[in-house]
C-alpha cells in the first residue's frame, strides 16, 4: 500500500482530523504485519495509475555506501529506462527512513531497504528488447539483493 499525506494527518499527531485516526485505527482489524518506509519518490517515466506492474525491494552492494547507491540508482539506472521501449511507467523511491506502527506486528526478515522500484510494463512476459537487456545488466552490476512482486495497483485515491 502507498499513502501521501501531511504530515497533520499522521498516526504520531494525536491532533489528527478523525477521519486520518480512524483510517489508521482500522489497520490491525486486518494487517497481520507491516513494515512501512519513508520514502523521496522520483519518477522517470509516468505510470498508467491502475495498471499491473513489478514493485521490487532493492539492497544495495555491500560495499557500496547507501549515498553511493542512490547515486547510480537515480542519476544512472532511472534514466536509462526512459529508452526502454516495454517500460510504461517507472517510479525509484528513495528509502530515507522505516516508518514504525506499534498497533500492528512488524514484518521481519527484510533487513534494511534502500530503495523501491516501480516498473510497469504493458506485457510482463514480453521477451526483452536490447535496451531492456542492457537496462537489466546495469541493474545486475549495480544492485546487491532485490525482491519483486508483481503487483495490479488499484487506485482509492489519485496521487497529486
Amino acid at each position: 500500500a502507498e499513502s501521501w499525506k501531511e504530515e497533520t494527518s499522521s498516526l504520531q499527531n494525536p491532533d489528527a482530523p478523525a477521519a486520518a485516526r480512524a483510517w489508521y485505527a482500522d489497520g490491525p482489524a486486518f494487517v497481520g504485519s507491516i513494515i512501512g518506509y519513508r520514502v523521496e519518490e522520483s519518477v522517470f517515466v509516468t505510470p498508467p495509475r491502475g495498471g499491473t506492474g513489478l514493485i521490487a525491494l532493492l539492497k544495495r552492494k555491500p560495499e557500496q555506501s547507501h549515498a553511493e547507491f542512490v547515486d547510480h540508482w537515480l542519476n544512472v539506472h532511472g534514466p536509462m529506462a526512459q529508452q526502454v521501449p516495454e517500460v510504461t511507467g517507472l517510479i525509484l523511491n528513495e528509502v530515507t527512513s522505516q516508518a514504525e506502527r506499534h498497533d500492528i506486528p512488524p514484518l521481519t526478515g527484510f533487513g534494511t531497504i534502500d530503495g523501491i522500484a516501480q516498473s510497469f510494463r504493458d506485457d510482463m512476459d514480453a521477451p526483452p528488447s536490447p535496451e531492456r537487456e542492457r537496462w537489466y545488466a546495469d541493474g545486475k552490476a549495480s544492485i546487491g539483493e532485490a525482491i519483486g512482486y508483481r503487483t495490479r495497483e488499484h487506485v482509492i485515491i489519485q496521487p497529486s
